[in-house]
Order: structure tokens, then C-alpha cells, then sequence
């Protein structure tokens, strides 16, 4: 499923991470990653997700906070509630 729609990597709430995160498919952050995430689907940072590093992806949606730049082939969605 390389880089189709079933193919989502969850990072949970209370997870964090650090270093590079590249993925063939889509990621969901709903912790704390601190590093760049590299995505050939799309990146959804949830309300509770926080990153501190680049985004690139085809579409990024951010929910939650991120410090850093987005890079996204589609589209960027920053929803009400991000920081």
C-alpha cells in the first residue's frame, strides 16, 4: 500500500519522537515529534499533536501546533482551533 489512502502511520497522544520520519504513506500526529516529517501521502497534526520541525507532504492538516515550515504538492488546511 505504498502511499494509498489505508496506509496511516498514528503517532499517539503522549508519544514523542525525535529525529527524521519519512513514510511512504499518510501520518497522523497526535503527540509531540521534534524533526522533519517527510511523507509521499498526507500529514494530519491533530489538536493535541505538536511539531517542531518541516513538514512535507501532499496535503498537510494542522489541528495542533507546528513550528516549522509546511510544504505541501496540494494543499495546506490550518484548522480553527491550531496554534
Amino acid at each position: 500500500m505504498n502511499g494509498e489512502e489505508g496506509d496511516i502511520t498514528i503517532i499517539s497522544h503522549g508519544v514523542k519522537l525525535e529525529g527524521k520520519i519519512s513514510s511512504g504513506g499518510s501520518i497522523r500526529v497526535d503527540g509531540t515529534i521534534q524533526g522533519d516529517i517527510n511523507s509521499q501521502g498526507n500529514v494530519t497534526v491533530g489538536e493535541q499533536g505538536d511539531v517542531n520541525g518541516q513538514i512535507n507532504a501532499i496535503s498537510v492538516t494542522v489541528g495542533g501546533k507546528v513550528v516549522g515550515s509546511i510544504n505541501a504538492k496540494e494543499k495546506i488546511l490550518k484548522k480553527s482551533s491550531s496554534a
